[in-house]
């Protein structure tokens, strides 16, 4: 079964913060959607930028989240079959 993460907020503005909790998400999720909110209950009613352009920015970010995942989960298969090779290897071991 796949899981999916709603990650909601006005990202206003986009910051590394929501840029962290994004990449540990689509790591740890199959899918997540993002959801930009028009405005934030909690701050003034003043905005760095439009709501379109927040949208779009944490895209383009989510896209880049989503090929460093790839590219994590590629190092990690990696890692873990050269460990593999090394475990049946003496040598690597250090036994002679």
């Amino acid at each position: 079964m796949k899981q999916t993460a709603i990650y909601s907020g006005s990202f206003n503005p986009l910051h590394i913060g929501h840029l962290e909790i994004l990449r540990h998400l689509v790591r740890d999720f199959d899918r997540v959607l993002l959801v930009v909110s028009p405005r934030n209950p909690l701050k003034s009613t003043a905005t760095v930028c439009d709501a379109q352009a927040r949208l779009e920015a944490a895209e383009a970010r989510q896209k880049l989240v989503e090929e460093s995942r790839d590219d994590y989960k590629a190092q990690a298969a990696q890692s873990r079959q050269e460990a593999q090779q090394e475990a049946y290897h003496p040598v690597g071991r250090g036994i002679v």
